[in-house]
């Protein structure tokens, strides 16, 4: 009896196994593969068998239903797309057509792209014309009539693509409720083309004072990708001043990229370029441009958290605060003294504390600080004064307002 209860126990534990391991199999069916490993090959296991027969490569399309891949670029690797050399920046794309073949509506219930840098819609006509397309969040996404040819559209972003002047491969999984075929592997391949890397990608300049403007500059590293030159700057956002020049005797080729974003700046977010014009393979003709977004946030030369001092209430002893921030390039002031306006003369007091003083009082935040020194008469509104030692006058509004 031991030795029977022991040979069930094996073959229940051996089935399970087996299971775990088929799950394992179609579940990485939906990894991003980078590997150049084809669906079908011996690198997917189960997935490989369910994937192939899917695909209809050695199978009657009669007796397997569910999709099958009509009109292939390649019609010994139908699942195969090659979507080409792609410069870095554009999207890439290409169209899989799939009928319908399971002899009844087939509902599409998962679509999944094995990397994030790679999306998939799916759609099909409908005998009146019209186009029907797949809901992303619908249960099912979309049903499909039988006999039908949906189309299957994927778009590849290169500028998500995580490798470059490599081949990048990424599959595909379509899931149905066929009763004999649910699983469809498709796999895309291309080639992102970059040939010149800017280092930062994308020049932040910061918080820019708007009478001052701001300075940066990258670095732009030929990589080496059919003896593309860099020329020069072929055109910049109004405001933006930039060169470029070669760093001699540095290899690879690299050139250092200088921009500066001129005075007066509006205040708000910076959105500003630079293109840099390049040669084509072998240094001969023209290539695609090399852009150089610029980004940042054009504040005031003084600048007060919040806008306003506001007293709620208008009770003696009633207190607010604002911090006064210089945003001019090493800025450092003391404050003077706070006068108020003349309806707030004797009713608004003030003293202002340095944030990070240095050894002569200065610094480029100060903390000011108001209170009531006696009850207010009614609700006001006002400037007050900052005078400072170096940067002038800063004016700071005020509101007494009652409670509600």
């Amino acid at each position: 009896m031991g030795t029977l209860a022991g040979f069930h126990a094996s073959l229940v534990l051996g089935r399970f196994a087996a299971g775990l391991l088929a799950l394992g199999a179609v579940v990485s069916g939906v990894a991003c593969n980078d590997s150049g490993t084809q669906p079908g090959g011996s690198a997917t296991g189960a997935a490989a068998a369910v994937s192939s027969a899917s695909n209809g490569a050695a199978t009657d399309p009669a007796t397997t239903g569910g999709f099958q891949i009509v009109d292939a670029p390649n019609p010994a690797l139908p699942w195969d797309y090659d979507l080409g050399v792609v410069p870095f920046g554009e999207t890439a794309q290409c169209t899989v057509r799939l009928k319908n073949t399971e002899g009844r509506p087939l509902a599409v219930r998962e679509l999944q792209a094995g990397c994030s840098c790679t999306s998939a819609t799916i759609a099909y006509v409908a005998a009146d014309g019209t186009r029907v397309e797949g809901e992303k969040d619908g249960e099912p996404m979309l049903v499909v009539p039988p006999d039908t040819v949906a189309e299957l559209v994927v778009v590849s972003d290169t500028r998500l693509v995580p490798v470059q002047n490599a081949t990048k491969r990424v599959r595909l999984v379509l899931t149905t409720d066929s009763a004999t075929n649910p699983f469809l592997a498709i796999e895309v391949h291309l080639v992102v083309q970059l040939s010149f890397l800017a280092v930062p990608g994308t020049l932040r300049l910061g918080d820019v004072a708007e009478s001052e403007g701001a300075r940066g500059s990258a670095k732009i590293v030929g990589l080496d990708v059919d003896g593309r030159k860099l020329i020069g700057v072929e055109r910049a956002s109004p405001g933006v001043l930039a060169t470029v020049r070669w760093d001699e005797g540095v290899v690879p080729d690299q050139w250092t990229l200088d921009v500066e974003l001129a005075a007066p700046v509006e205040r708000g977010p910076i959105d500003r370029f630079v293109e840099l014009s390049t040669t084509g393979p072998h240094g001969e003709g023209n290539g695609p441009v090399v852009r150089v977004p610029i980004v940042g946030t054009g504040v005031p030369d003084f600048e007060i958290r919040p806008e306003r001092l506001v007293f709620v209430g208008l009770d003696e002893g009633t207190t607010s605060e604002v911090e006064i921030l210089g945003h001019l390039s090493g800025q450092r002031f003391r404050v003077l003294a706070i006068k108020p306006d003349a309806a707030a003369e004797g009713l608004i007091v003030a003293d202002a504390e340095p944030a990070t003083p240095d050894d002569s009082g200065k610094s480029p935040r100060w903390r000011l600080r108001a209170r009531l020194s006696s009850r207010a008469q009614g609700e006001l509104a006002g400037t007050l004064i900052v005078e400072t030692d170096d940067q002038g006058e800063v004016t700071i509004p005020y509101a007494i307002a009652a409670k509600r």
